[in-house]
């Protein structure tokens, strides 16, 4: 059951409309970031965008963290079952009050 969270929440996330303060425009320029970037790279900035969030966690830093997740997961730099970084997902959710 949790394999199939961690593949469909995301999605499900987009599709609801959890990301809604964010334009189609910021989410192709966070994609093109995450495209340059080595996967070492992505796993900092997810924990620094993770400790954002838990200080503050605000629609817009949770916009912000929930971009660049779904941007990281769709160019492979964050695997599917990278239990730490699907950890951090669900610390983020959590910090958000999105419900599961």
């Amino acid at each position: 059951m949790k394999k199939y969270l961690v593949a469909v929440l995301p999605i499900l996330m987009l599709s609801c409309g959890a990301f809604a303060e964010v334009t189609k425009e910021d989410i192709n320029a966070m994609r093109k970031d995450v495209k340059g970037m080595t996967k070492e790279e992505v796993t900092t900035k997810h924990i620094e965008l993770l400790e954002v969030v838990k200080a503050d966690p605000n629609g817009q830093n949770c916009d912000a963290f929930g971009v660049f997740d779904t941007a990281a997961q769709k160019e492979k730099k964050i695997e599917l079952m990278d239990m730490e970084a699907q950890n951090r997902l669900f610390a983020a959710l959590k910090a958000c009050n999105y419900s599961f």
